[in-house]
């Protein structure tokens, strides 16, 4: 039975709005969150913080990929170097994504993940795979028959390698 260390702590800045959908990765370092922030009536950024291994902040709140749809929970993966790839479902109903590199500062700009076969695609999931690409999965209606789920391995920078599958 896991007992808790310490005491709770708030990640956000904002308490003024609705903070929802967190995914978290961690590394030798600390760890990382990435959530929704309802800045506006139907207004949407998603928002990333790092943590030491204490639980200690570590620079400023990085917001990324603004929507005007309540967007599904990001996902965040760790590279070894500390770089970070987040994906999110977009504005298009598509796969969004940003590398962030260690000191919490974007990588280029954001960039479109999935291919665009199919009308929609939701829900991804991100991890570093050795030896130094990421993957990202997610669900999507490509497959013709429904839902079905694709991937995509992106380099370092977040260029695609191969395609999907």
């Amino acid at each position: 039975m896991g007992m808790p260390v310490g005491i709770e702590f708030r990640v956000n800045d904002a308490s003024d709005r609705d903070q929802s959908n967190p995914a978290i990765a961690a590394d030798r370092d600390g760890f990382v969150v990435v959530w929704v922030d309802q800045t506006g009536p139907s207004v949407y950024e998603h928002a990333l913080r790092r943590f030491d291994a204490d639980g200690m902040p570590v620079g400023v709140e990085l917001r990324f990929g603004a929507t005007d749809i309540q967007p599904t929970a990001p996902a965040v993966a760790v590279s070894p170097t500390g770089a970070l790839l987040v994906a999110w479902e977009g504005t298009t109903d598509r796969i969004s994504g940003l590398v962030v590199d260690p000191d919490g500062m974007p990588v280029g700009v954001e960039f479109q993940i999935d291919s665009g076969i199919g009308t929609a695609s939701a829900a991804p999931a991100v991890a570093w795979k050795a030896p130094g690409q990421y993957v990202v999965a997610w669900d999507t209606d490509a497959d013709g028959d429904g839902r079905g789920v694709f991937a995509r391995f992106l380099d370092p920078l977040g260029m695609p390698v191969g395609i999907e599958f």
